[in-house]
């Protein structure tokens, strides 16, 4: 049986949905990228849980198999694309841009507002985000807006996907996290990856993950001594154990 058949075999046992198709890991030997649909209910519960994703990689690894899973929030997708164009459409001259995540059954907004507002500007678009997150199974919903947080510019997204490319979205969102980035969704940083690459300073590799280019190596210059970014990714790989 072909490894892409024991895939779906093993996905289907655990009636669990993929939203595209099942992508060879050029790096790892035998190994797939498989894109899973994501839903979750009031409560926040997850499905497919954990649980089940952790059955269907151990089930595929006694086969010689690995896989890493995708995951892509319906939900939070649908609400976001809505809330985007809800804000713009009633604010235009106040909203850029708007994204949204989701952490245990609670929306967390994001407004990048294009000048500054006013109390009574952010209490309106804080009530129509509110208003619109009823429509959808939240617990609750939380405001922020992009001016009042530290968003990782061009200039940092690049040094952290330098230290540790190849890197996807969910790895880059993690490592921006952990040095005290906001980070307002996904969808953020897909964007911003598609800025830089446009501008010739990524490069999109067949499994969806990073790299910089030799223009951003140049632009980004190095050091010679013991805080030299050479260094510091030849660490980050051998703590990945490459």
């Amino acid at each position: 049986m072909a490894a892409s058949d024991e895939i779906y075999d093993a996905l289907q046992s655990r009636n669990i949905k993929v939203t595209g198709e099942v992508v060879v890991n050029p790096g790892v030997e035998n190994s797939y990228f498989i894109p899973v649909r994501m839903t979750r209910g009031t409560s926040g519960r997850q499905d497919p849980s954990h649980k089940d994703l952790a059955h269907v990689r151990q089930s595929l690894s006694t086969r010689g198999i690995s896989v890493e899973f995708l995951l892509v929030d319906e939900t939070a997708k649908l609400m976001e694309e809505g809330l985007r164009g809800s804000l713009i459409s009633t604010f235009p001259e106040l909203v850029r841009n708007a994204f949204l995540s989701m952490e245990e059954g609670k929306a967390i907004a994001w407004v990048e507002n294009k000048r500054e507002l006013e109390t009574n500007d952010r209490d309106r678009i804080t009530a129509q985000i509110k208003k619109f997150a009823e429509l959808y199974p939240v617990r609750a919903v939380h405001v922020n807006f992009t001016a009042d947080a530290i968003l990782a510019t061009n200039f940092e997204i690049l040094a952290v996907v330098r230290r540790y490319a190849p890197i996807g979205c969910e790895d880059l969102r993690d490592r921006l996290l952990a040095r005290d980035f906001s980070v307002p969704s996904l969808d953020w940083i897909n964007r911003k990856f598609d800025t830089l690459r446009k501008t010739g300073l990524l490069i999109r590799r067949p499994d969806r993950t990073y790299a910089l280019t030799a223009d951003a190596l140049h632009r980004l210059g190095t050091r010679k001594n013991r805080h030299s970014p050479d260094i510091g990714r030849l660490l980050a790989l051998a703590r990945r154990g490459r």
